[in-house]
């Protein structure tokens, strides 16, 4: 058999630049080669190295080859690290769904304490029954993976349960969170493109308490509290103003009955789903205590302009009122809010802030209704609020719930 010869073609600029020795000249190069018993042969702009046979098998056979040889004969020592140049430009293209990703999950590690889990797309047809709002559509994979797990997911629930269910019993309570994206048929009946899922990209949360605060139901409607207003500090941070959210209550087949709600924008366009899950759905999968949800779809986020807003600091302090009124039970805190916005107030004092405080709806409260503390707070443009002034507007406001059926709360 004959010896192998290779024959590697490069250019010698190429040996310049991968030694970042741009003044080596092609003599120089030529008679490091020669030396090592190569011979090169001109074809056109590039060279070709002729490897003798006992250096063909297994050692030169890469235009690198050649570099590494040149480089050795030079000595490494005698090349002078320079920095690679690269064009300092910020790249054009933003990808506003990945930055608002991130920005989610600094706020939910960072901010209110939850750790990220990660899941799988392919779900079992256990975990497509667990969540009734979308098991009815769920995609069957024709040639899936495993037969246990042979569904697209359609819901965050049933795996952030499981992720729950297998830890909660090592620590008191548990805040986890997943952003991720689950598969939603447009149409089934329809063999092309447009019967494909639509991938929505959500934030699912959720939060299982500790045993000594699931015994305790003031201590649930705290946390129910808390878990509302981290979906308004999402839409605070991006952009929306406080006072123009909306709070409602809302029935859903995954919470339990009363005790779910709803936060959206004053087009509720956009919306943050909460609550807690309904005890059957926990249960199913070996959970006892009670579990908070949240949940939202990040392409409706993206609508949502997240530019800062400014105005002038107000030198004078603020003048607050804390009132607590009577109301219906189911009535939402947004009906509140909204008859108290809709207050004239004297000229050179305006609304500042409308806050929810608490809400109780037990003895001595009458049946159907509950308590509601509000805070409300004004400034005025060129100086201090009166006493006087601040008596006015407290009467007002009185007055204005009371005909709007809110009387104020005996004690």
């Amino acid at each position: 058999e004959k010896p192998r010869e290779n024959k590697i073609q490069f250019h010698p600029d190429v040996i310049r630049k991968r030694l970042g020795k741009p003044d080596l000249k092609n003599d120089t190069i030529l008679n490091i080669l020669q030396k090592l018993g190569i011979q090169v042969q001109e074809k056109g702009d590039d060279w070709i190295a002729q490897i003798p046979s006992y250096r063909s098998y297994y050692d030169l056979t890469i235009p690198e080859d050649i570099v590494e040889e040149v480089g050795r004969m030079i000595g490494y020592a005698e090349i002078q690290p320079t920095p690679i140049s690269v064009l300092c430009e910020v790249p054009q293209y933003k990808n506003k769904l990945r930055d608002l990703e991130h920005s989610l999950r600094r706020l939910l590690a960072y901010a209110y304490g939850f750790l990220e889990t990660y899941q799988y797309a392919f779900v079992s047809k256990e975990d497509v029954e667990a969540d009734t709002r979308f098991s009815q559509t769920a995609i069957r994979l024709a040639n899936p993976i495993s037969e246990d797990t042979p569904y697209l997911r359609i819901s965050p629930v049933p795996a952030l349960l499981k992720s729950a269910a297998e830890n909660y019993k090592a620590v008191s309570s548990l805040k986890i969170f997943e952003i991720e994206r689950i598969f939603i048929p447009k149409n089934l009946n329809k063999p092309d493109e447009e019967s494909l899922p639509d991938e929505k990209n959500f934030l699912a949360a959720l939060w299982l308490l500790s045993t000594e605060e699931s015994k305790n139901q003031d201590a649930i409607k705290q946390a129910l509290q808390k878990l509302r207003s981290y979906a308004a500090d999402i839409f605070i941070r991006l952009g929306q103003d406080e006072n123009e959210l909306i709070y409602e209550n809302i029935q859903s087949g995954i919470f339990h009955p009363g005790r779910a709600g709803i936060v959206s924008t004053s087009s509720r366009q956009v919306s943050i789903d909460y609550g807690q899950l309904h005890p059957a759905l926990a249960e199913r999968y070996g959970i006892e205590r009670p579990v908070l949800y949240l949940e939202c779809f990040l392409d409706d986020l993206l609508s949502l302009s997240p530019t800062a807003k400014y105005k002038r600091l107000n030198p004078f302090p603020p003048a607050d009122f804390e009132v607590t009124i009577l109301a219906d039970k189911k009535l939402p805190f947004s009906k509140m809010k909204e008859t108290i916005q809709n207050i004239s107030w004297p000229k050179g004092i305006y609304l500042e802030n409308i806050t929810y405080l608490k809400e109780y709806d037990g003895k001595p409260i009458p049946e159907g209704k509950k308590s509601v503390s509000i805070r409300i707070e004004w400034r005025k443009e060129d100086g201090t609020i009166s006493s006087k002034e601040l008596k006015k507007m407290q009467d007002n406001v009185v007055a204005n719930l009371a005909q709007k059926g809110f009387p104020l709360k005996s004690e």
